[in-house]
């Protein structure tokens, strides 16, 4: 697991969440200042912040909402555990319009009379990368090869080799076959665009001379 942000308070699996799939968060809480080392019950007053909204949003339940609010798995020695699933959309009802940029979390006792700061985890947009062939991958000329890439959103997909374009599709996968017609190294590019963002990822294929 990779710290992401908050100082080691709160680290992510996977280390850079996607609104479209699951996330576990690990809480140590002592390393947090207001909330000091904690053994005891535990509950996450959460929402999420969106492009263009300052303030949290659909954040769930009202404050010291036991029945409401998720509670937090304590894994001992102070640390605990929440699972957002099954996707960080879903969990907060976020809208199909609505672009999640950070996940929201104040950490409190169960009577509510302890609590963190305000926490904060980045969530990951638009991000593409291709599946197939693996990095530095080597070919022989006219070897015919897949070539995969998957969006985390839906987009406009294009991959390229160097700046030949070979296919397109709109969606979040791609897959294609090329032949490389003649030796030397070659870019395979994925590249996923919508109407406010874009991403990229490469691969480096090495053809044979031979």
């Amino acid at each position: 697991m990779i710290a992401n942000l908050v100082f080691s308070q709160i680290t992510t699996l996977p280390a850079l969440p996607l609104a479209t799939q699951s996330v576990t968060i690990t809480f140590d809480s002592s390393k947090e200042s207001r909330l000091g080392f904690f053994t005891g019950e535990l509950y996450a007053h959460t929402g999420v912040k969106v492009e263009g909204q300052s303030d949290w949003q659909h954040v769930i339940s009202n404050w010291g909402d036991n029945t409401q609010q998720p509670k937090l798995s304590n894994k001992g020695n102070g640390i605990y555990e929440l699972t957002i699933t099954p996707d960080i959309n879903t969990f907060y009802s976020v809208l199909s319009s609505e672009k999640v940029v950070q996940l929201a979390f104040v950490f409190r006792s169960a009577d509510g009379n302890k609590q963190t700061n305000d926490l904060f985890v980045d969530v990951l947009g638009l991000h593409v990368e291709i599946t197939k062939p693996a990095k530095r991958s080597y070919v022989n000329p006219n070897q015919a090869i897949s070539i995969s890439a998957k969006a985390s959103l839906d987009a406009s997909i294009k991959i390229y080799s160097n700046n030949t374009l070979i296919t397109q599709s709109v969606g979040k996968e791609l897959n294609t076959s090329y032949s490389f017609p003649f030796g030397g190294t070659f870019w395979s590019i994925a590249e996923a665009s919508t109407n406010t963002t874009s991403d990229r990822d490469s691969v480096l294929v090495f053809v044979s001379d031979n």
